[in-house]
């Protein structure tokens, strides 16, 4: 039996992916969260195997996004995660991906790939549907993305949706100074020498958001 939690800030998500998986043998959804702290208290029971998550939701003790994702990595290496989100940011994608989840949705592609993305996570498969290959396949970039790491992406990709360096220090509870040093740790690896060019690449590299997002949401 896979024992499944399912997070998502909107309950007509979590019930719309509870009734996707209501019909499969051998699955159950032993809990619901809505935010990071529930996901939080209800692995601290114990009895989930995998977690079905939005990547943004507001509100949570230890944020949602990369900076969640990485949280539950670290904390919970066992648990298989499959993420289910709205971005159109293949930087993002590749950084989940380097952070290991075990797979990645798009939410129009719910009903034709949830259940597939739990056999492949605890087969010790990475499963992205099709609308998440799509996207990786027609992406072109300029430049590289992977020579930052996941948060320094983050910050970049915050700074193309117009947040301030003190509007990202608040959000993911960070010093000004920090968010700064990793702005400026991105462009030295990135090969980029001032603000112009930063802006360029990003809207280049496909990191300006394009639909609903973490920082919108605080």
């Amino acid at each position: 039996m896979i024992r499944v939690l399912v997070a998502d800030d909107h309950p007509l998500v979590r019930l719309g992916i509870k009734g996707e998986l209501a019909t499969e043998p051998n699955v159950a959804v032993v809990a619901e969260a809505q935010d990071s702290t529930g996901i939080v208290a209800a692995l601290a029971t114990g009895g989930v195997d995998v977690l079905v998550t939005d990547y943004a939701m507001p509100n949570g003790q230890i944020g949602d996004g990369i900076r969640m994702l990485s949280y539950l990595k670290r904390h919970y290496p066992a648990l298989k995660i499959v993420v289910v989100t709205v971005l159109e940011n293949v930087a993002l994608i590749r950084s989940m991906k380097k952070l290991g989840v075990d797979g990645i949705i798009g939410k129009s592609d719910i009903g034709s790939s949830i259940a597939n993305a739990l056999r492949h996570a605890v087969s010790g498969h990475v499963y992205l549907s099709e609308s998440v290959r799509n996207l990786e396949r027609d992406f072109v970039p300029t430049r590289v993305a992977t020579g930052a790491s996941p948060k320094e992406i983050e910050v970049l990709t915050y700074l193309a949706r117009g947040a301030s360096i003190i509007e990202i220090a608040k959000a993911f509870n960070r010093s000004a100074k920090t968010i700064s040093t990793q702005k400026r740790s991105a462009m030295v690896k990135l090969g980029l020498k001032n603000d112009a060019e930063l802006f360029r690449y990003i809207a280049q590299a496909g990191l300006v958001n394009r639909g609903s997002d973490a920082l919108g949401a605080r």
